[in-house]
């Protein structure tokens, strides 16, 4: 339900509703139908948001979503992280929300600041059970009796047009922190991730559109001793293939989050050249990053026991000519330079996926 109305001086526009949803997900591991697991979570949802128009310049908006989480889980062969067999059932109910409020010191111009407290529950991310593992392991992000995670979010930030609106430029700072983070117990971690973003969209002549970002990333993990102690094994040389000079640790608080590279940027740009020819161009770049355990997992690999995933830098040109009103011809040339690079790595460098090498592309689009 969506509803504008005048409170005397207040102009609000209230948005309310329910939901209900059900995600299921079976999976056969080894390639054996009596090694299956199945996950079922149901979701009834309640929200109220208001937006309230305090006067030309201020905006205020806000609202709470009340969630009640119902999981199910079973397993059907091989040892289950739990106690009493193949079968786990949990339920959570969380209350979030988000409140916000908007300045427009300008027509052209708005500064904003907000904050918002959302939750996970742990059954919720065995939606993509890992089908090539057996037993416990069918299940690698979950911890039973875990609570919901507690993720808090603020940020404050710009928006601002020029040329008429036909350009729009935006900046924000952003602070993430994720709390309960469970582990094998369960103990609890923190992790946040803070940043800076820029972004710009739009034409900057008429002949001339550009659109892309960069955003500068700091991510680090915040716990103590009892989660050192759950996950202890990683902590060691081991049998694995670990990087030139890494050595044994004994704490990973303060490190930084695996596969999180600190910058990343794009950038796209056309130009008319005539009413029919348009050339554009761009570039895609992401820094390097640590390799390890993905954020949701229950292990954590210590920065550089394992090395890093490599940054890479893409160049990607297009070339388009309106044969008429309702032919137009493209072409595209994306990894220019033929970059040869890594999308993403496995948890201890063994395998990764390679990224596509210089690749041409012909299409046609009509319109009638």
């Amino acid at each position: 339900m969506n509803a504008e109305f005048d409170t005397g001086s207040f102009s609000h526009t209230l948005s309310a509703g329910v939901e209900f949803s059900r995600e299921k997900a079976d999976t056969v591991r080894n390639n054996d139908p009596s090694n299956t697991s199945s996950v079922k979570v149901n979701t009834v949802s309640a929200y109220l948001y208001d937006t309230v128009e305090l006067t030309d310049q201020w905006l205020v908006n806000g609202g709470l979503r009340l969630e009640r989480y119902e999981v199910d889980i079973h397993a059907s062969a091989g040892a289950v992280p739990w106690v009493g067999g193949g079968d786990y059932n949990a339920s959570h109910t969380t209350l979030g929300g988000q409140l916000g409020v908007i300045y427009k010191p300008a027509p052209d111009g708005s500064l904003y600041a907000s904050y918002g407290i959302s939750h996970l529950p742990q059954g919720s991310l065995l939606s993509n059970p890992d089908p090539s593992r057996t037993g416990a392991n069918g299940f690698p992000t979950f911890v039973p009796g875990a609570k919901p995670i507690e993720a808090h979010n603020y940020e404050v930030g710009v928006k601002w047009d020029f040329l008429g609106g036909d350009l729009s430029v935006t900046g924000a700072l952003f602070r993430t922190e994720k709390h309960r983070v469970a582990y094998t117990g369960p103990v609890y971690g923190k992790q946040i991730i803070q940043g800076a973003e820029l972004g710009i969209a739009g034409n900057i002549t008429p002949a001339w559109r550009m659109f892309g970002g960069v955003t500068l990333l700091d991510s680090k993990r915040r716990h103590g001793a009892d989660v050192d102690a759950a996950v202890a094994s990683d902590y060691s040389v081991g049998t694995n293939i670990v990087a030139d000079g890494w050595s044994a640790v004994t704490t990973t608080n303060g490190d930084e989050l695996a596969f999180t590279p600190k910058v990343t940027a794009s950038l796209w740009t056309t130009y008319d050249v005539t009413e029919k020819l348009t050339l554009g161009g761009g570039f895609q770049y992401v820094g390097d990053s640590w390799i390890g355990r993905p954020d949701d997992a229950t292990r954590i690999i210590p920065n550089g026991k394992f090395g890093k995933l490599p940054s890479y830098f893409l160049v990607n040109l297009m070339a388009s000519y309106a044969v008429n009103d309702n032919v137009t011809l493209r072409f595209n040339v994306d990894n220019v330079f033929n970059e040869k690079y890594l999308t993403t790595m496995n948890w201890n460098g063994n395998w990764g996926y390679v990224g596509a090498p210089r690749t041409y592309r012909f299409g046609t689009s009509f319109t009638f």
